[in-house]
């Protein structure tokens, strides 16, 4: 997670605000890390570009902004474009999640993604700017380490309002053989823009439901 941001942040995101949960223990995935660092990387660009997009739109229409008052690290409160990206194990996997703060989508329009997803089509699995990948390339990359990429929502926080990508990576332990193991349990260094936490709000739920 931590090389994945770093190498987001010098794509012109150094200040962009960024919500950061880890797992408070040591979780070990087996994976090729340049692969999944490229996989999380293209995730974190495209929900940028979807909260930025939506933050443009809402003030160009004077659209009042959401505020959230609970008690949640600096960067929940208020308003303005965001993103989370947080792992938690959950039984057997790590699930990794990417939220952001773009538009509401409906039923019909995640149906949509994960038809994209799967099959990709002509201009969909590549990307014209950054790192060329598309979420058909990014399903493969995931499948190849024996995950799983879904589409959805969160409740995680009320400002969380768009897309919400969890990738689930099955656990292993440090006895076990293979692929190079790659530990996600680092926190991300503190930065300006960003807050690290190691919970969640008291009030929020569990982010994989």
């Amino acid at each position: 997670m931590q090389s994945a941001v770093r190498l987001w942040r010098g794509q012109s995101m150094r200040d962009f605000p960024l919500w950061v949960l880890v797992p408070k223990s040591a979780a070990h995935i087996s994976a090729n890390a340049f692969e999944l660092e490229l996989v999380f990387v293209n995730l974190l660009k495209n929900a940028a570009e979807a909260a930025q997009a939506a933050w443009a739109a809402d003030e160009s229409s004077g659209k009042p902004k959401p505020v959230n008052l609970t008690k949640a690290p600096e960067v929940l409160v208020g308003s303005g474009p965001l993103v989370a990206f947080t792992a938690e194990v959950i039984g057997s996997s790590v699930v990794f999640m990417v939220a952001d703060s773009g538009k509401p989508l409906s039923d019909e329009e995640l149906v949509r993604i994960e038809a994209g997803s799967s099959q990709p089509q002509a201009g969909s699995s590549q990307k014209s700017n950054g790192l060329g990948l598309g979420l058909a390339i990014v399903r493969s990359i995931v499948e190849a380490c024996f995950g799983a990429i879904t589409f959805g929502r969160t409740d995680l926080n009320p400002r969380l309002t768009g897309l919400a990508v969890r990738v689930a990576l099955p656990l292993v332990s440090t006895s076990q053989s293979g692929r190079a193991q790659t530990d996600v349990s680092i926190p991300v260094p503190h930065e300006p823009a960003a807050e690290s936490a190691q919970s969640l709000p008291k009030d929020s739920k569990d982010p994989s439901k």
